[in-house]
């Protein structure tokens, strides 16, 4: 949505890496319209985030794709 935004930092991450993202509250109330939530100390959140597994979607119907992906997310979900 803007440039720094969260989007743009996974589109750099592959398989097996990892990153803190810190978002200024601020800038994603601007550019996305949604409100910063009441009641915090500070003006920064952050997200850790992992890429485990990077599911290509290649030439395959949206429906073989959605499949794979509920394949994927039932045997590798912890309940």
């Amino acid at each position: 949505m803007f440039k720094g935004d969260l989007a743009s930092g996974l589109k750099l991450l592959g398989e097996g890496d990892s990153a803190v993202f810190k978002l200024n509250l601020d800038s994603m109330e601007k550019y996305s319209g949604q409100p910063k939530p009441k009641g915090l100390k500070s003006n920064i959140a952050s997200f850790t985030i992992k890429i485990e597994k990077v599911l290509h979607k290649g030439k395959d119907p949206d429906s073989i794709f959605e499949a794979k992906k509920r394949l994927f997310l039932k045997l590798n979900t912890k309940r």
